[in-house]
């Protein structure tokens, strides 16, 4: 068992054996006068391992295109509201900064890249993207 305590665990233990049940401001307080501090650590996010392909970086930093849908650039974004989290992804054609697509979801999976991906599919002829540079970071 860890044997540091929160406010939590020491509110927890007087009840259990004193049988005296205090607030958490009151235990705060005690632990102040006593010097007695939690350490209070950081959630960290676990992400699913993904194998990286060897995949040649065909811009070399080169973002500046001749001609419309010769280069497209594609991101995630997230945006904080009162109602929870949201994700942006959209994708941009370089030459022009124009954004090809966009969709918006709740969660920030492949769905979201490849529904936005299948939008701007659909809104440019085959032909025109013929010899497209899809980049992602």
């Amino acid at each position: 068992m860890d044997h540091r305590w929160g406010i939590e665990n020491i509110q927890m233990h007087l009840k259990k054996i004193h049988g005296t049940f205090t607030t958490k401001a009151t235990v705060y307080r005690y632990m102040k006068l006593n010097g007695i501090q939690s350490i209070i650590r950081k959630k960290k996010k676990k992400y699913s391992k993904v194998e990286h392909y060897r995949i040649p970086n065909l811009l070399q930093r080169d973002f500046t295109t001749e001609r419309s849908n010769q280069k497209w650039s594609i991101d995630v974004s997230f945006l904080p509201t009162t109602q929870g989290t949201i994700y942006l992804c959209a994708i941009k054609d370089l030459h022009d900064k124009y954004i090809v697509s966009h969709k918006v979801s709740l969660h920030n999976d492949l769905e979201l890249v490849l529904e936005t991906l299948k939008q701007a599919t659909r809104s440019v002829l085959r032909n025109q993207r013929k010899e497209l540079i899809l980049h992602s970071d």
